[in-house]
């Protein structure tokens, strides 16, 4: 969650040239969860940007490895215009790389 603050500051800087913030919440899909973090993201952070959670059934573990592709949490990953993951980055802070290669991949057209 240290990371949070850094990605909305992201998105609200580079929204205008392309960037898509996407945020993933991998809280048990509970009756009511949805709305708590949803209202949690927009009151503490800001975050108005798309936030995917699991569905009811789905595997925490089976999730981050299978469809993240990821052994780790925290998570970033950066992808092109064209949705291609570029790369993935876990635990601790990779902002200054991952600033850079954002930048890099905005300027391609």
């Amino acid at each position: 969650m240290a990371e949070f603050p850094h990605l909305v500051q992201m998105h609200k800087n580079l929204s205008k040239d392309g960037l898509a913030a996407v945020s993933v919440n991998l809280d048990a899909p509970d009756d009511g969860v949805e709305k708590k973090v949803l209202d949690f993201l927009r009151q503490r952070f800001h975050a108005d940007f798309t936030n995917l959670m699991l569905a009811k059934g789905q595997d925490v573990d089976n999730w981050l490895e299978k469809d993240l592709k990821a052994d780790a949490l925290p998570v970033q990953q950066v992808y092109d215009r064209n949705g291609k993951l570029v790369k993935t980055f876990t635990g601790g802070e990779h902002y200054p790389e991952i600033d850079k290669m954002v930048d890099n991949l905005l300027k391609q057209k």
